[in-house]
């Protein structure tokens, strides 16, 4: 939700988050149970707004790339025309 909001994703490595946001791109890896590590991160994006703006456009950039409901449909439909070989 954040990325298609155009904000900075703050993200633990947990499952595949490190893949979808992608660190120091459109957001931050914290650490899991670390609140000040967490802490720092939030004001450091305060403090830095320009860089935060800019994480912000690339977390967007990257939601419309790969994960609207339209780039799902497109790449579902891709790979199960592989699987078949049908051609839609």
């Amino acid at each position: 939700e954040a990325m298609a909001a155009g904000l900075p994703v703050l993200f633990t490595d947990r499952g595949c988050l490190k893949d979808t946001v992608g660190e120091g791109e459109a957001g931050f890896e914290v650490r899991i149970d670390d609140p000040q590590h967490l802490a720092d991160r939030l004001l450091w994006l305060l403090d830095h707004p320009e860089e935060m703006r800019v994480m912000g456009d690339n977390a967007r950039k990257r939601f419309e790339a790969f994960y609207t409901a339209g780039r799902f449909v497109a790449n579902m439909t891709q790979v199960l025309t592989r699987v078949t070989g049908e051609v839609p």
